[in-house]
């Protein structure tokens, strides 16, 4: 099966994604021998971790990409609350045609407006954004295309997120195969679409602070050309969905996660050398460049 964008926990039962808690790699080989109804009783276990009530705690909202699901985020959800953040992952899907300006405004600020209210926190409070794939184009259309300035953000991290498009001819795929209503978001992914142009490839001027990891792993299940997104003369090759160097943003920290995973688009959540730099990120503080080499990465999601 193809994978495309942050694909896909609810796309079909070919197979599971990593951040599915179906996946074998959600609690090793040991998963598959839970009953259905205790494998949601341990994932609702995991997610009620995450309390919402402390007012004094910094928001932070995690949104997924292409036909995916909040579960992909319940391992950096716990992380990050154990940090002393109040975590939010939105489940958001676009209607039949939508672009990812349409998805952004009508369907994705409506649901984080929402989740933030419900939890007592007022719209104008800065909170953090991260966005996986598709999910943090949808994000940047937020933060520089939103003409009503719906949210205030106090940083935003952009986690294997095509700026320059898919480049492995996953968008291609999704714009002419793939089930509604997702078509025309998977439309958006190929590089020189209309919603990329607006987005442009440089950070705009009173951008909040930005981090952008492109992700790079072995073995590439996809024949595509390396990629130099940023011009320095080193090309890079895939996660099995998004060029790494395609998640390149002028203006913003830019650094690469080489794992030793395979299907490491979805895995990436999963990280925690990843959830590390976000957290780094947010406070403020320089994100260190990964070591020279593939590094095993403690998996959060299996623990």
């Amino acid at each position: 099966m193809l994978m495309v964008g942050a694909l896909s926990v609810i796309s079909g039962p070919a197979e599971s994604a990593p951040g599915d808690s179906r996946a074998l790699g959600t609690r090793g080989v040991g998963a598959l021998t839970l009953q259905g109804q205790e494998l949601a009783d341990e994932e609702q276990r995991d997610r009620g971790a995450i309390d919402h009530s402390n007012p004094e705690a910094t928001p932070v909202v995690l949104v997924h990409g292409f036909a995916s699901d909040p579960v992909m985020w319940r391992g950096a959800e716990r992380v990050l609350q154990e940090a002393g953040y109040a975590t939010f992952a939105i489940a958001w899907e676009p209607e039949k045609g939508m672009d990812i300006g349409d998805a952004a405004q009508r369907v994705l600020a409506p649901a984080i407006d929402a989740a933030l209210a419900g939890a007592g926190y007022r719209t104008s409070r800065p909170f953090h954004a991260i966005g996986h794939s598709t999910g943090g184009l949808l994000l940047r259309w937020l933060v520089e295309q939103d003409p009503f300035n719906h949210f205030t953000y106090a940083s935003l991290t952009l986690l294997s997120t095509p700026n320059h498009g898919a480049r492995t001819g996953v968008g291609h795929i999704a714009c002419d195969t793939f089930r509604q209503p997702w078509r025309s978001i998977g439309c958006d992914l190929i590089p020189g679409s209309e919603v990329l142009e607006a987005l442009g490839t440089s950070l705009q001027d009173g951008a909040p602070r930005t981090l952008s990891i492109g992700v790079e792993t072995v073995p590439n299940l996809l024949p595509a050309p390396l990629f130099d997104g940023d011009g320095d003369g080193k090309a890079h090759s895939h996660d099995n969905a998004v060029m790494a160097e395609s998640a390149w943003l002028e203006g913003a920290t830019f650094r690469i996660w080489r794992g030793k995973r395979t299907r490491s688009h979805f895995t990436v959540a999963c990280s925690s050398t990843v959830i590390g730099w976000v957290i780094e990120h947010m406070m403020g503080r320089e994100v260190p460049p990964q070591e020279k080499g593939r590094l095993t990465s403690g998996d959060l999601c299996r623990d």
